[in-house]
């Protein structure tokens, strides 16, 4: 009996630190687990986003050229050095002039 009880007190408390350390190993599993599926989560919207606003450059780079293609195939030039028939049809080239935004070739980054 002296020999058992102290065997037995020591597995009792062997046991408890055992089930403590697997409790917090699961534990940081489960919170690693947790910060992997966030990080998948941002990374996920951060790239949705990135997506979204190259598209929208994209998009407002093709406006632009196709607003200059109909802009320059409505302007003729006429023999003898005179400009624009029907100038009235163009005030919004010169508003878009104003506010700075050029008609000229530019050519796009994505090509």
């Amino acid at each position: 009996m002296d020999i058992l009880l102290p065997q037995y007190a020591e597995s009792l408390i062997y046991g408890a630190i055992i089930d403590a350390k697997s409790a917090e190993h699961a534990s940081r599993m489960t919170a690693m687990r947790s910060a992997t599926d966030n990080a998948k989560d941002l990374i996920s919207n951060l790239t949705q986003d990135l997506n979204q606003r190259r598209q929208a450059q994209i998009t407002q780079e093709i406006t632009e050229i196709v607003g200059e293609q109909l802009l320059w195939k409505n302007i003729r030039i006429l023999e003898g050095g005179k400009w624009i028939e029907n100038w009235k049809d163009f005030t919004g080239c010169r508003a878009s002039c104003r506010r700075g935004i050029s008609f000229r070739r530019r050519r796009s980054r994505y090509s």
